[in-house]
């Protein structure tokens, strides 16, 4: 059920996220910005770094297709949750990891470039995310991680239905039946991955505040 009907809601949830985008600049009109947090590049990068490494565990270690497999057969004995496996797969698995197999490997790497563009996003993102906050408090940082891992998400997504050449027999509902995978997913690591950044930009400032001292 939580899979199910996932198209439409990420669609409105868009929609909705870019009207309220332009209805606050609107009524802000030319008030004056509130100060931002002033957060040095190292620190910064590294932050971006850890977060995105969380969403990386999701995509390539959980992902690959015989850990993947473990998940979904994952069934302790007994008990409410019995047979729990699918659930854990929809709500760890950020997508389908599998090695090399059979054919040329420019033809895996260019299967595999929507995976790096997912986190090439999540990672640019949680690098600004800190400066564009008055504050980079633990759940500012855990909403907009969650937002960047499911615009990047759909991003990826977009690209490996460009990627795998969708024959002329096959239309737009089929070439479209995988958008918003993964959702769960997103939500879950994405919080993971702001808590995460969040620690080590705190950790990183401090330290660099006691070295400059």
């Amino acid at each position: 059920m939580i899979a199910s009907g996932r198209q439409l809601p990420v669609a409105v949830g868009l929609v909705v996220a870019a009207a309220t985008v332009l209805v606050a600049r609107i009524t802000a009109g030319n008030a004056d910005r509130p100060p931002r947090t002033d957060v040095p590049a190292r620190p910064a990068r590294l932050a971006a770094t850890a977060g995105a490494a969380v969403i990386a565990l999701s995509l390539v270690v959980l992902s690959y297709r015989s850990v993947a497999a473990a998940l979904q057969a994952f069934s302790p004995a007994g008990g409410l949750l019995s047979e729990p496996g699918d659930l854990l797969r929809q709500w760890l698995l950020l997508g389908a990891w599998s090695g090399p197999e059979g054919g040329p490997l420019g033809d895996w790497l260019l299967h595999r470039a929507p995976d790096v563009l997912l986190l090439a996003v999540v990672w640019w993102a949680l690098r600004r995310l800190p400066g564009l906050l008055t504050r980079a408090t633990l759940p500012a940082m855990a909403v907009g991680a969650v937002c960047a891992t499911v615009i990047g998400l759909l991003a990826s997504q977009l690209l490996r239905i460009a990627v795998t050449r969708i024959g002329a027999d096959q239309g737009l509902p089929y070439s479209s039946a995988g958008v918003g995978d993964g959702i769960p997913a997103a939500l879950l690591l994405g919080t993971v991955a702001g808590v995460a950044t969040t620690l080590v930009l705190r950790a990183s400032l401090r330290g660099t505040r006691a070295a400059g001292a």
